[in-house]
């Protein structure tokens, strides 16, 4: 009886997975509430001596790669950027002389302060890393390109008006057709829209045109398969992406979704490893870890994974779903423990 009760409790759950966010935003509706804005505040040390790193220059950035703002440190390292929504934000230092920085930071429900950033020194600074790429990319662009790129950005991810980037994002490919992160950018916007074959269509374009150098259409197209589940099309293209950018923790967990659809638990587990790893505090994973562990019938498992997401997500989108759950498996778990033996 209590195995059927847990089945039950695994089919009411199991489809909780979120995807990674690539095209996740709901379209903003006059009766959705005014977002709450949130700040991430900081400090820039040099790490061979604790010195403050003062006027560093340091960029924002959104997962897909658009810069929310740039500043640059104070006398004593300080930093600060505001006025900022929930999500996932990237601080990157590109400092001459120095490894670059690219350092995550979630935001949820509340503010983040107290980030510590340490420089280190560079034996050789090598031409061509992926974030100083990306900024000579930039720069490359003409000016109508690069004003078209910000309005697309800003139509994109700040008003959330999916439909209305897409012209902005066509014109910088019209002046600038190699440059593949619009490809990548065009493909999110199809995806809010729910047009997945052009998603598809301008992930793949993405790829190809930067030579199957850019991770991040890689991880967003095997998400969009996964929500298809087209998971073995998923495995194939995310782990070709890793192969780009092994340490993506995004890569690790969309690659653990693509093993979870197909039922390979084992192997989606050790992904959720390698994605706590680096970025513990990014809350999916956990529910994504609950479901392995009902699958795997680690019950108690189950409870702390779900503790853990509603410590982090506790007014998130399934987070009612994720405490009823919760309770149902504890209620599960305190009757088998009274029941009597057996003969």
């Amino acid at each position: 009886m209590y195995r059927r009760r847990a089945v039950r409790a695994l089919l009411a759950f199991v489809l909780l997975c979120p995807a990674l966010g690539f095209a996740q935003r709901r379209p903003t509706v006059a009766t959705e509430p005014v977002p709450r804005l949130f700040s991430i505040r900081g400090n820039v040390r040099y790490m061979q001596d604790e010195r403050p790193a003062e006027m560093v220059k340091i960029d924002l950035r959104r997962f897909s790669g658009e810069t929310v703002g740039t500043t640059f440190t104070r006398s004593n390292g300080e930093f600060e950027f505001g006025g900022l929504t929930t999500g996932t934000f990237y601080i990157v230092i590109e400092e001459q002389g120095y490894e670059p920085v690219r350092d995550a930071i979630e935001i949820l429900n509340s503010s983040r302060f107290g980030i510590l950033v340490y420089l280190k020194k560079s034996a050789q600074v090598t031409p061509g890393e992926s974030g100083t790429a990306v900024s000579v990319r930039e720069l490359s662009l003409s000016p109508k390109a690069r004003d078209a790129l910000r309005k697309g950005i800003e139509r994109l991810y700040e008003r959330r008006d999916s439909q209305g980037s897409l012209t902005h994002f066509q014109r910088v490919l019209q002046q600038a057709p190699d440059y593949y992160e619009a490809h990548f950018h065009l493909g999110i916007a199809y995806a809010d829209l729910q047009r997945h074959a052009e998603a598809e269509q301008e992930f793949q374009r993405s790829i190809e045109s930067s030579g199957q150098k850019y991770a991040e259409p890689h991880f967003a197209l095997g998400s969009l398969f996964s929500n298809q589940k087209r998971f073995a099309e998923a495995e194939a293209l995310i782990r070709r992406g890793l192969e780009i950018s092994s340490d993506a923790w995004q890569g690790h967990y969309e690659l653990g979704r693509a093993l979870f659809g197909m039922n390979r638990v084992d192997e989606a587990e050790k992904c959720t490893n390698e994605v706590l790893q680096r970025h513990r505090n990014y809350a999916p994973v956990h529910l994504l870890r609950a479901n392995i562990h009902i699958r795997k019938k680690n019950h108690p498992a189950v409870l702390i994974d779900l503790d853990e997401y509603l410590r982090l997500e506790p007014n998130g989108f399934f987070s009612v779903q994720a405490r009823q759950t919760r309770e149902r498996i504890q209620r599960q778990l305190e009757s088998a423990k009274n029941v009597p033996p057996g003969p």
